[in-house]
């Protein structure tokens, strides 16, 4: 058999266009440039075109000279330039010699300059000093750029430069964004919804190369310090065909350079918590203001090493922090640690809570006394704890152990049992620094080298809530990581029209996540049996990756997260060239990508077990306000867990686009661009060849000829490995490739209006996937606890022996592989998934007008329509015709001792009534795989039927992850803009937008650490699942302002100042950005009722009740909106027992529900003061925050009959309180 490699698989077709790029003169792109151009037109006096002029453009800062002539339509524009400033020389004979200064070339931006010829001699000069006009005459794409005085002086909190996306319309920041993003998850770092685009999708580039990891997840694993980017621009929608591999937006940033003049400075950025304010919540609790202590130092230094030729810049920086952060959680209190829960209470009606035993379950023989507990509907189904008290001699020894160690902490909020009755300011933060190094060299006047170093390392302080060395995990995850990147780029003017651009990058992650209390003894500490717990790192193969186990106990919450470790490499070429033929700029390049990827995850080194109120309830089937997690917790009965056996991936993939554009100047009024991009977007291949895809329609081999003894169907479903006869490739999908037309125009309706639109298709990057390459079953195998097979009514192990059947190693291509994964889960890539990898169309009309006084305004229109977007479903659901039966059959049954037993009839207990067709589907039958799966919930001698009439019932769990999602986000945009001189500015933006979907970000765990939790599906019927994206923002405003006050020598007022006064009034500035934005919608969901987990139950609303209530938001923080208004589709229905089969009307999200919305006030004030010799002082005092408000947390939106239910209620503050920081600059 032929071993086939589609990682690095170039088309014959495509290998055709690498030569192309070199010889052809049809030209190129600056392929994800950081570069800008300009187009000069010369007109004489009576604004007649002039042919013939020499035009000079001179980088003022290196003196890099570059020249040409104007054409027939007396217009030449310069390509692929270096953002800086530049002035413009125009000459002719016969006419005085034209002088522009202060021209501003930006990335991706082309300025129209407009240069008037005066008759007479060359010796004459006529000098213009405005700076560049702000419209934006030259493309159909939308965006806005902040300027390198902006990058440096807006107020950033951690200054995270990833921040500035959102000084952009149609920009929405998502969980963990703001702020530094040191201390967090990592994947934060890209979480923008741009342009209504799925957040995380988007494309960033440093210098014109990508700083996200293309092995593992598109994630943005370089955030520039601010220092060291020159200009930084967001394009939000209609990008050219140069740009690729998003389905969002596209972040350009550009370094800073030396020029010829040595530049530099000194930093220091301090915080303490003595001006800051305190939080909502920790000032409810009677805490202090939390700890707060940040340190950001660091210095850059620029100049030439030779004048004109080579030039450096280096910036290093240092950023250190200590905060605390208010960590609200639930514990049981001392007396529920000793099993006394007569002083536990139901949270809505303060009644005790009743505490079952469930050794007395009726129909069972009682394990403590041997005598039989009497028939189900002659006695109750369990009797009470006497004084609802658990006897000592009843509590786990391995609970006893835990709660020692201790697993929790104690309450700091004494009195009876409540939520969040445990409130600490837990330190969290961290520590990093990053380098950057960057060279120019101007070899010739046509041939320019750049070449750029940066080394970013990140270290997250593990945050130990309870001190007990356990560690939290998201949004505060134990996370260490280096970046390194490496740039080298060759521009060379080949002759005046035509120039080519060779690009390298290289791109290095190195990332580790650590749990607390690694490497414990679990045995020998707990009591926990020697399999798994003792085995863990022998079967994983990594010594010492034992961890406490991850424990759900009602409401009660353990501190826990996952051990996960990664090294990936990336390389990319990016060969361009660019034409000028009459009025086209032409492009034609490509982008070459490769990826290497080691990567190890288990979330849960030392397991999950989870506890419910069902095995301390009066009905385990059905527990209502009865029972409690914690107690049964003591007790050691678990109703859920797993123990996950993982190894180590080795993936690889690879990434090939070519395009061309063409900027086509049709007359001084209409630019057109037309451009095509060919994407291959690669699959993802393993070293050991350990992937597999699942094949739904294939007759199980380890099953064949055993037919379903419900359905009379054989079992379909089976793995099929790549590199074999099942799946020739190495990869999951086939190599598809994907065209990707844009278009944009842009037509002068005036001198200062102009009217632009765009429109393309923008492809999914294959790498949102990650899951194709990491984490499959034959390398991550999950074993699942089972301890019921009676709906909970009955025990039959606990966590001392909570497998006893065992558990099951990974296989890898092991050929025991297919009967090793019988029984687990098979959610798994399908081959071949149509729709493959996904993509957007998006399009824009924007109208833009520029008034005299630099000021422009800017009103448009923007849309995106998602097709084949990532998201999964669950294809073991009970099919829907068996669900609606259950809930349309009028007869009554009880299921009782596993007897149906007709209303009416003897033996029937009406305490356990179902309706007949309910109990058809609950009743155990014998199990068919008996013997065959050794090991979780299909391991046992009988099951329950409806197990057996899901699609594929030998697997305990079936997904699919796919592209099935859609999208639609229409906004109307309007921005004005103010430019003042020395680079002072004021922006505005206002977006009413919509966006509806059918699925959500692949990165729903950050959303859920941020407290705005993703909606999910109810079913697998996505036209049902249509409703505003759990990210939709009605409204969103945004000002940002960089201004000098006009006081002191020289200005407007006080402007004959001099001496001491000068020196109070002058160099003072004001930089400040606001945002007000709606909140996002409400998602509700369900207890799950009879339907069971299959399904992502949500709650029945009332169409005439009115679901909001009025007052402020801290007036409804107990009551956000109106609870009556939701309801569990009937879970404690014994009436009507149809009702226990309902699915839930909720849509998924709520049309009118919102959270909080944002209302935040950032400010900076700083004082320059001249020293000596060029060398500047400035102070500077920043608050973030400003005027203190709180933007709480979503509401619960759980609705639930349990007795703990907060149901309504708002408990978390999402945005930190006011923080104030000082800072000191040097520079010269």
């Amino acid at each position: 058999m032929s071993r086939r490699h589609v990682g690095w698989r170039w088309r014959p077709t495509a290998l055709l266009l690498v030569p192309l790029l070199l010889l052809t003169m049809a030209a190129p792109v600056h392929g994800q440039s950081f570069y800008g151009s300009l187009v000069s037109v010369v007109r004489d006096a009576s604004g007649d075109v002039v042919p013939g002029a020499t035009i000079t453009l001179v980088n003022t800062g290196t003196n890099e000279t570059r020249q040409g002539v104007s054409g027939s339509d007396g217009t030449y524009q310069f390509v692929n330039l270096v953002p800086g400033t530049y002035r413009l020389e125009v000459e002719l004979a016969g006419f005085q010699r034209y002088v522009r200064d202060r021209i501003e070339v930006n990335v991706q931006a082309s300025p129209r300059i407009e240069a008037t010829l005066e008759l007479g001699a060359l010796t004459e000069t006529v000098e213009v000093t405005s700076e560049a006009p702000l419209l934006q005459t030259e493309s159909g794409s939308l965006g806005a750029i902040v300027s390198s005085r902006s990058v440096q002086t807006l107020p950033l909190d951690g200054r995270n430069v990833m921040n500035l996306i959102t000084m952009a319309p149609s920009v929405v920041p998502q969980g963990g964004t703001e702020g530094s993003l040191t201390g967090k998850n990592v994947f934060a770092g890209g979480n923008y919804q741009i342009g209504g685009g799925v957040a995380n999708q988007s494309a960033t580039f440093f210098d014109g190369v990508t700083v996200q990891d293309a092995a593992y997840g598109n994630i943005v694993v370089l955030t520039p310090s601010p220092d060291a980017v020159a200009e930084f621009r967001v394009q939000t929608n209609a990008s050219s065909a140069e740009f690729g591999r998003f389905t969002g937006g596209v972040i350009n940033m550009a370094s800073r350079s030396g020029t010829n003049v040595i530049h530099g400075g000194l930093f220091e950025y301090y915080r303490n918590r003595a001006l800051n304010s305190n939080t909502f919540f920790g000032e409810r609790a009677g805490l202090d203001k939390p700890p707060f202590e940040q340190h950001n130092f660091g210095g850059m230094l620029g100049g030439p090493l030779v004048r004109d030729r080579l030039f450096f810049f280096t910036n290093y920086e240092r950023y250190r922090n200590r905060e605390g952060v208010l960590f609200r959680r639930t514990v049981p209190t001392p007396a529920m640690r000793n099993g006394d829960f007569s002083d536990f209470r139901n949270l809505q009606t303060g009644e005790v809570v009743p505490i079952y035993d469930p050794w007395t379950q009726c129909g069972t023989v009682n394990p403590g006394t041997g005598l039989y507990n009497g028939d189900c509907g002659t006695v109750p189904n369990r009797l009470q704890f006497p004084g609802n008290i658990i006897p000592a001699d009843r509590i786990n020894p391995i609970a006893k152990a835990l709660l020692n160690f201790p697993i929790y902490a104690d309450p700091t909020e004494p009195g009876p049992w409540k939520t969040q009755n445990f409130n600490r300011n837990a330190q969290v933060g961290g520590d990093n620094s990053q380098v950057n190094v960057r060279l120019d060299y101007n070899l010739s006047q046509n041939h320019r080298l750049l070449g750029r170093y940066t080394r970013f390392e990140s270290t997250n302080l593990p945050v130990d809530v309870y001190g007990n060395g356990q560690r939290n995990g998201d949004p505060y995850s134990p996370e260490h990581f280096i970046t390194t990147q490496v740039m080298v780029a060759s521009t060379h003017t080949l002759n005046p029209s035509t120039v080519l651009d060779l690009r390298f990058g290289f791109l290095r992650w190195d990332y580790d996540r650590t749990p607390g209390n690694l490497g414990i003894d679990l045995v020998g500490t707990f009591g926990f049996p020697q399999v798994p717990y003792g085995e863990i790192s022998a079967r994983s193969g990594i010594p010492g990756m034992e961890t406490i186990p991850s424990i759900g106990a009602g409401s009660n919450n353990v501190i826990n997260t996952g051990l996960l470790l990664a090294d990936d490499k990336s390389y990319e070429f990016t060969p361009t060239l660019t034409k000028l033929v009459g009025g086209h700029t032409l492009k034609i390049g490509a982008n070459l990508m490769v990826a290497r990827g080691d990567y190890f995850q288990n979330n849960s080194p030392g397991g999950t077990l989870t506890f419910s109120a069902a095995p301390t309830a009066l009905n385990g089937a059905n527990p209502g306000s009865t029972g409690d997690g914690f107690a049964s917790f003591l007790l050691g009965i678990p109703t859920g867990g797993t123990y996950q056996s993982s190894g180590f991936t080795y993936n690889g993939t690879s990434y090939q686009a070519y395009f061309i554009d063409d900027t086509w100047r049709i007359n001084s009024r209409l630019t057109i661009t037309p451009g095509l991009r060919w994407e291959f977007p690669g699959v993802y291949t393993e070293r050991n060849d350990n992937i597999v895809s699942f094949n739904p329609t294939a007759v199980n081999p380890v099953l064949e000829g055993t037919v379903n003894p419900v359905t009379g169907q054989p079992f379909l479903g089976a793995f099929e490995l790549v590199n074999s006869d099942a799946v020739p490739d190495r990869g999951l999908r086939n190599s598809v490739n994907r065209f990707a037309p844009r278009f944009g125009f842009a037509y002068r309706l005036t001198d200062s209006t102009v009217l632009r639109g765009g429109a393309g298709r923008f492809i999914t990057p294959s790498t949102v996937r990650f899951q194709d390459g990491v984490n499959g079953p034959l390398i991550q195998l999950t074993n699942t606890v089972v301890t019921s097979v009676d709906d909970n009514q009955t025990f039959f192990t606990d966590i001392s022996n909570p497998f006893p059947s065992g558990v099951r190693n990974f296989p890898g291509r092991d050929e025991s592989f297919q009967r090793d994964l019988l029984g687990g889960t098979a959610s798994h890539f399908y081959r071949d998934e149509e729709g493959y990898p996904g993509y957007t169309y998006q399009w824009n009309a924007v109208v833009q007008h520029q008034f005299r006084n630099d000021f422009s305004v800017e009103v448009g229109y923007t849309g995106l329509d998602g097709n084949h977007l990532p998201t999964s479903l669950n294809m073991n659901q009970l099919g829907l015709e068996h669900i609606e039966r259950a809930a349309s059959d009028p007869t009554v049954c009880s299921l009782s001792g596993n007897q149906i037993i007709p209303q009416g009839e003897p033996g029937f207990v009406a305490s356990q009534a179902d309706t007949c067709y309910g109990a058809y589907l609950r009743q155990q039958v014998p199990n068919p795989f008996y013997g065959i799966i050794t090991a979780g919930p299909l391991s046992t001698e009988t099951i329950q039927r409806a197990r057996l009439l899901v699609a594929h019932p030998h697997y305990n769990s079936a997904g699919r992850p796919g592209y099935f999602g859609e999208s639609r986000y229409h906004a109307l945009q309007l921005r004005a803009d103010k430019r003042f001189s020395a680079g002072a500015s004021v922006s505005a933006n206002y977006t009413f937008a919509k966006n509806m979907s059918n699925t959500e970000s692949t990165t729903g765990w950050l959303e859920a650490g941020a407290g705005t939790p993703s909606a999910g599906y109810q079913t697998n019927d996505l036209e049902k699942e249509w409703s505003l994206s759990s990210f939709d923002v009605r409204h969103r405003f945004v000002l940002n302002y960089t201004l000098d006050l006009p006081f002191g020598a020289g200005r407007r007022f006080l402007g004959n100042a001099s001496g001491v006064l000068d020196y109070l009034v002058s160099g003072w500035s004001v930089h400040g950005v606001v945002t007000l934005q709606s909140g996002f919608p409400l998602a509700f969901t369900a207890t799950p009722n009879l339907i069971g987990n299959g399904y992502g139950l949500r709650p029945n609303v009332d169409p005439t009740c009115n679901k909001k209530v009025s007052g402020s938001a801290k007036d409804r923080l107990d009551r956000w909106f109106n609870t009556d208004c939701f309801s569990v589709p009937h879970l404690g229905s014994n009436s009507d027992p149809r009702l226990r089969w309902q699915l839930g009307n909720a849509p998924r999200t709520d049309p009118d529900l919102r959270g909080h919305g944002v209302h935040n006030w950032n400010l900076a004030v700083s004082k320059t003061t001249p020293l000596s010799n060029g060398v500047n002082l400035t102070l500077r005092a920043e608050a973030f925050n400003l005027f203190n408000r709180v933007q709480f947390g979503m509401p619960n939106t759980q609705v639930s009959t349990s007795a703990t239910s907060t149901f309504g209620q708002v408990t978390t503050q999402r945005n930190q309180p006011r923080l104030v920081q000082l800072a000191a600059r040097l520079t010269f």
